[in-house]
């Protein structure tokens, strides 16, 4: 995701910066003559097979693709480098997942939740199916190989605040057309709202691209409390009459029985919003 790199670079222009001196910017990737490449002030450094190499080898190509995907899903990566011609392609790791107040900044700008105006008096299918619903949060732990989640969003989740999600619900009960539904409360995976390691020093040495298979991580909250929170806070509101969870909900997860009580309890309880039956493509995901 985008906004801290964009952040980060705007400011470094505004002090007088050009974008050909910016080199140390987290997740940004830049070329570069072999000869010229900057100091590393990141965590360690990882040399990729060159473009060359893969172009005659695909397991070398493959053996880079499993590098990035770990790296992409650290918590401390390292700069990646790999040569291609008679130059060296620099990618920076990428910022650590959103803070709370972060991920807030964002969602809480005055969006105008429509279409680009080309659009004007079209109609969008898949704007149709997402215009009246809510992202609670970013990242997906679940790993699965058929899934590009993790390379853009990571495997470590960004929550927004109760706060966030209250307002921008309020939002979506004043837009034209509202009729009292809101079709999505989710994300990615819709069930991993505020989850996260419990003790986060594990997390820092892990390499498992999935938190939750072929197991469940025993370090992993898995409380659904929060997101049931939300939930119930959505459906009290006066001009909602129901609210729908449309995104992929893990079940592993909900099923699963750990040793947090409360998480357990949690799961048991029943919330009044409906969760429609999964579909491959996430909405919340996909646009």
């Amino acid at each position: 995701m985008g906004e801290l790199p964009i952040t980060r670079v705007v400011r470094e222009m505004q002090n007088g910066k050009a974008i050909s001196e910016m080199r140390h910017v987290p997740q940004t990737a830049f070329l570069t003559g072999k000869e010229n490449i900057p100091e590393n002030t990141f965590n360690g450094e990882i040399r990729l097979f060159s473009h060359e190499e893969c172009l005659e080898d695909k397991l070398k190509q493959a053996k880079n693709f499993r590098v990035v995907e770990e790296q992409s899903n650290a918590l401390h990566a390292s700069r990646i480098l790999q040569d291609v011609d008679d130059k060296t392609l620099v990618v920076n790791p990428p910022f650590p997942p959103m803070t709370e107040e972060e991920i807030d900044a964002s969602f809480d700008l005055p969006y105008t939740r429509l279409p680009h105006p080309k659009y004007k008096n079209k109609q969008i299918a898949a704007y149709e199916m997402i215009k009246f619903s809510v992202n609670l949060h970013r990242g997906c732990f679940g790993g699965c190989a058929f899934c590009t989640i993790s390379a853009h969003q990571g495997k470590f989740i960004a929550s927004r605040s109760k706060e966030s999600i209250l307002r921008e619900v309020e939002e979506i009960t004043e837009m034209p057309g509202f009729k009292g539904y809101i079709s999505d409360l989710g994300g990615p995976s819709a069930n991993m709202y505020k989850m996260r390691g419990n003790d986060l020093s594990v997390c820092e040495k892990c390499r498992r691209p999935s938190c939750i298979h072929p197991g469940i991580c025993p370090n992993l909250n898995t409380n659904h409390a929060p997101l049931l929170d939300i939930y119930r806070s959505v459906d009290s509101l006066p001009k909602i009459k129901k609210s729908f969870v449309g995104s992929g909900v893990r079940y592993d997860m909900l099923m699963h029985c750990g040793k947090d009580e409360n998480a357990n309890k949690a799961a048991q309880s029943r919330p009044r919003t409906h969760v429609r039956p999964y579909t491959p493509c996430d909405a919340q995901a996909c646009v």
